[in-house]
């Protein structure tokens, strides 16, 4: 059947790398991959994809978006692209703890401490919760609100 390849519902890997067709984006996804493969770290199950490295909360924005930037040390997790059960599967994928994690959300780079959003996550019971067919791309995420970052 030819058609039912196309009606199939897309891995969490697939969906990552449908953004790169639908936003413009300064490399491709291949070239993000490889990036994260030689400075981050990248998880990907039937179920989660994660691409994100060890950033410098305090450094310029330029460089912590710039997966090809190296930081010595650092005190957050970018998560750069995720798809799938994220939140969920955050306390498991995180290799490390790191005080705080950023992603970006409408091209604006946000902070959150890693304890709170792991409170949020026990809060809502989505540690547990089924994984669905829920997307997180380009370092979105829908557990906070809208109006911005903790920086506190």
């Amino acid at each position: 059947m030819k058609g039912a390849h196309n009606q199939r519902t897309l891995s969490p890997v697939e969906r990552a790398a449908a953004v790169y067709d639908r936003e413009p984006c300064a490399r491709t996804f291949r070239e993000d991959l490889e990036a994260h493969l030689l400075n981050g770290y990248v998880f990907s199950t039937p179920e989660t994809f994660l691409m994100g490295r060890v950033v410098q909360r305090d450094a310029d924005p330029a460089l912590i978006v710039d997966p090809w930037h190296r930081f010595e040390a650092g005190d957050c997790w970018m998560v750069y692209l995720s798809a799938g059960c994220i939140l969920r599967d955050v306390p498991r994928l995180m290799p490390f703890p790191l005080p705080w994690l950023a992603w970006e959300r409408g091209n604006k780079l946000r902070f959150w401490r890693t304890e709170r959003v792991l409170g949020e996550i026990r809060e809502r019971k989505l540690l547990h919760a089924p994984s669905g067919n829920r997307s997180v791309t380009v370092c979105g995420c829908s557990i906070f609100p809208r109006t911005g970052p903790a920086r506190g």
